[in-house]
């Protein structure tokens, strides 16, 4: 991640938790090698730090309001996958048609998602890595994904992170946690259609031309 990009998310954090003055944040740029209020200001293009927090925080509204939608868009789409794998198979033209434009839905929202970052080796990330791929362990075994409640049930008998602590270190929610966690046990099948797909597409240009 480059400096200003950390400067940002560093800043943003900041702001919603504290009421922050310029001159601390400058004080806590300078102790941890971001940026200053000015260079942030000047690249945001705006006069004052007032109005730089003010900026900030309606990016992170805007993006609230942006991952809701494609939240929705997102599960409309697997509800229409869903219904034609039951009805045609995985193989059906249509199924792989709306899997790649799930995939491109579920890419967008990931590319505004930043994982907390841990050192190497650090023991918080080594249990987080241990409870995900428990998670979706889990999630293949029952063939569904399960219920807070029982994830935190089975969390606490084995010692894995409980749901809270997930979705902090991962910075999604439950039900996106979910729609991810699906997306990886298929990756395989998707890869393989999009191959496919792409070499129609080619067939298909070259006969036009």
């Amino acid at each position: 991640m480059d400096i200003y990009a950390k400067s940002l998310r560093y800043l943003k954090r900041k702001i919603r938790n504290e009421d922050l003055t310029k001159e601390e944040w400058d004080i806590y740029a300078h102790e941890n090698y971001l940026f200053s209020s000015l260079t942030i200001m000047d690249k945001k293009k705006v006069g004052n730090f007032e109005d730089l927090k003010k900026k900030l925080l309606k990016e992170k509204e805007e993006l609230f309001l942006y991952n809701n939608s494609i939240y929705n868009d997102i599960k409309k789409l697997q509800k229409i996958l869903d219904k034609n794998i039951d009805k045609k198979g995985l193989n059906d033209f249509l199924t792989r048609t709306t899997s790649l434009k799930l995939d491109k839905l579920i890419n967008e929202f990931y590319e505004t998602i930043e994982e907390r970052e841990y050192p190497e080796k650090n023991e918080m990330y080594e249990a987080y890595e241990m409870s995900y791929y428990m998670l979706k362990e889990m999630m293949i075994t029952k063939k569904r994904f399960p219920m807070v409640e029982e994830w935190n049930d089975y969390a606490q008998k084995t010692g894995l992170l409980n749901s809270e602590s997930i979705k902090y270190i991962s910075r999604l929610e439950w039900h996106f946690l979910e729609i991810k966690l699906k997306r990886e046990t298929n990756m395989k099948c998707y890869a393989k259609w999009k191959s496919e797909y792409e070499e129609e597409e080619t067939k298909v240009v070259n006969f036009i031309i």
